[in-house]
């Protein structure tokens, strides 16, 4: 049952770090998690779901874009609005009912639990919103109060009330970024995420920096999501 992996690998965890410092704090114990959102913790109790419809909408707007000689900037201004809509919209579920208990115990051994979203940039506060209705708080650790606007990205991405919006960046780029400004530098950061190809990522970025991935590919909704195609009743009518 992945939820008792998962608590079991965090007290693993809780063991395998280098003494650190943050930057204005002292901090006991340097050991982070970091915990992706969708499809991890939260889902959409409607069809389709939100990381299905997402990707089916980007795939059908490189077609579109070049129908339409769009620029790369007017195709991820596109993308964002509507994905943001969609999030705004959303009616969220938890996907495991044990993850809320799973945090706080994580934040009860003073650990810090960092969100870690694909979400774009404008959809953070939707978010806070979102894990607030199943008083999930990733805000309980020293640095919440930090906002940090990453610079020099792809894609607009900050971290703000303990949570990352990564956006469309490379998840690995950003979470040493985040370290970095934080003043962490810890031997091994636990990761956990529905996708695999964010985990590889991660482990590419992070094995630069001679940090250990402990991750946690979650595949709880891998059978669980009815197949979905981009039908013309789920496209915006403004791209048909």
């Amino acid at each position: 049952f992945i939820s008792l992996i998962i608590k079991l690998a965090v007290q693993v965890l809780s063991f395998s770090f280098k003494r650190g410092y943050l930057m204005t704090h002292p901090f006991k114990n340097n050991r982070v998690v970091f915990f992706d959102i969708d499809n991890t913790i939260i889902a959409n109790k409607g069809f389709p779901n939100l990381s299905q419809w997402a990707g089916a909408l980007e795939s059908y707007l490189i077609d579109y874009a070049k129908k339409n000689n769009l620029s790369q900037n007017e195709k991820i201004s596109i993308t964002t609005k509507y994905i943001t809509q969609y999030i705004v919209s959303m009616k969220p579920k938890l996907v495991e009912p044990e993850v809320v208990d799973l945090i706080c115990a994580i934040n009860e051994l003073n650990i810090p639990i960092i969100g870690l979203t694909g979400r774009p940039v404008g959809t953070e506060y939707k978010t806070f919103e979102q894990l607030k209705l199943f008083d999930i708080d990733f805000s309980q650790h020293p640095f919440e109060q930090k906002r940090i606007v990453f610079e020099s990205k792809d894609f607009p991405a900050l971290f703000e009330q303990g949570i990352i919006t990564c956006n469309n960046n490379n998840k690995g780029v950003i979470m040493l970024q985040f370290l970095h400004e934080v003043g962490m530098m810890p031997r091994k950061v636990m990761f956990i995420d529905d996708d695999e190809s964010f985990m590889q990522e991660v482990d590419a970025q992070l094995k630069l920096a001679d940090i250990e991935l402990v991750g946690l590919r979650y595949g709880y909704l891998d059978d669980k999501l009815d197949d979905f195609v981009l039908t013309r009743e789920f496209i915006p009518e403004e791209l048909r």
